[in-house]
């Protein structure tokens, strides 16, 4: 989840579904924005990295269910509406060629905060 607006005053049992875990990034500096995940509890979840910058908020994380399923990686973002363009470029692309494309399968979410974002260019993959 994106823009979450969750914060140190909204607690995880305020959240809590039945059967539900929670991992979340919330934002410090000012009101609004945030990154939380929820994940079934028969699932284990582990936070590979996260970044909390004016610019961008990052949750990356790996998902299995048991020994058979096959982990999988997801990143998660979010860029502020009122943020720089060329800084969310810079740290996301930074972010994403220091990740192994190789080793787990992928998925990437997010929310760039713009009705047409052409500005990144992302890694090329072999």
């Amino acid at each position: 989840m994106c823009e979450s607006w969750l914060n140190a005053n909204i607690s995880n049992e305020e959240l809590f579904i039945n059967g539900i875990n929670i991992f979340r990034l919330d934002r410090t500096s000012k009101k609004g924005g945030g990154i939380f995940i929820l994940y079934r509890s028969e699932y284990t979840c582990n936070i590979e990295n996260n970044i909390l910058h004016e610019d961008l908020e990052l949750l990356n994380f790996t998902v299995n269910k048991n020994s058979i399923m096959k982990d999988i990686s997801v990143i998660v973002f979010y860029r502020p509406p009122n943020s720089s363009f060329n800084n969310f470029d810079t740290l996301l692309y930074d972010f994403l060629c220091n990740i192994d494309f190789s080793s787990l399968p992928l998925v990437i979410l997010g929310d760039v905060n713009a009705v047409s974002y052409t500005h990144l260019t992302l890694p090329t993959i072999y």
